[in-house]
């Protein structure tokens, strides 16, 4: 008998997740949410201390889920603002998925508050610590676009940050080097620094399908980045590998846009975004 009480529970249990399954699949657009809705960013522990953010670190925050009805699974980024009111505020790029653990990394962190206090030059840094807000913006990323609520905010009040900008239309000492500039390094085949940390743009390229590529430095030293175990696809990120002995890219078809280029902790992604076709 007990056996076949475990046998029908199974079975209730598989209907029911299909049957959520099933819901979401014919219904995918959801109900906004009320006009105003908040949710609650707690205040994390290290509020009113002196924090330094460190690179490779991160803060630690926790909020609760705002209410969708269900248990919804909801994406969660953080804003940054000088002002409680948030007039003016940075997103944080990382995007959490686990409310107990919503973890800003710090260098993040540091290039948004640089961005919000007009940083420019590493003398612009403030010497002394400032006081930092935070809020966290909750979504379903199935239908952001009626999701999206936010949390209250909280002040870290005591945040010592660092030298964390980036100057858009730099050279960044990286080339695209190929067939399609006989594998030389070219000034109009380096990529530029934009606006955002360890993230750089080349363009408009164009590159026969079929071409063969990496990208690297002008005397072919680290980081030498080359093909990963997949295939290279048009506008989707693709995981370089960083060795002077990784096989050559090839582009999968004739293509002509922008390179994106993203270091993401060492780790080097590229994307080949397109142009858009008037």
């Amino acid at each position: 008998m007990k056996k076949i009480s475990l046998f029908f529970a199974g079975v209730v249990a598989v209907l029911s997740f299909n049957s959520c399954s099933e819901t979401w699949d014919d219904n995918p657009v959801l109900s906004g949410v009320p006009e105003g809705t908040t949710f609650r960013l707690n205040t994390p522990t290290m509020a009113d201390n002196v924090v330094l953010l460190e690179d490779g670190g991160s803060l630690h925050m926790t909020c609760n889920q705002p209410d969708y009805g269900y248990q919804a699974p909801v994406s969660y980024q953080v804003q940054v603002s000088l002002t409680e009111d948030f007039a003016k505020f940075e997103n944080i790029r990382a995007i959490q998925t686990n409310r107990a653990q919503i973890n800003p990394p710090c260098d993040q962190v540091a290039n948004a508050a640089c961005k919000l206090l007009g940083v420019v030059e590493p003398a612009d840094v403030p010497g002394d610590v400032v006081s930092l807000w935070f809020r966290v913006r909750a979504y379903i990323s199935q239908s952001p676009d009626n999701t999206t609520c936010f949390s209250n905010p909280v002040e870290y009040k005591k945040v010592q940050i660092y030298y964390n900008i980036s100057i858009p239309g730099k050279p960044s000492g990286l080339f695209i080097r190929g067939g399609m500039n006989d594998w030389g390094a070219p000034a109009d085949g380096e990529f530029l620094t934009t606006d955002e940390m360890g993230i750089y743009q080349l363009g408009p390229v164009t590159i026969a399908k079929g071409t063969e590529f990496k990208v690297s430095t002008a005397d072919w030293a680290l980081p030498n980045l080359g093909k990963g175990s997949a295939d290279l696809k048009i506008d989707q990120p693709y995981l370089l590998t960083n060795d002077g002995g990784s096989g050559n890219l090839v582009c999968p078809a004739d293509f002509t846009g922008t390179l994106k280029l993203e270091d993401r902790s060492g780790k080097y992604y590229l994307t080949l975004i397109p142009s858009k076709k008037e």
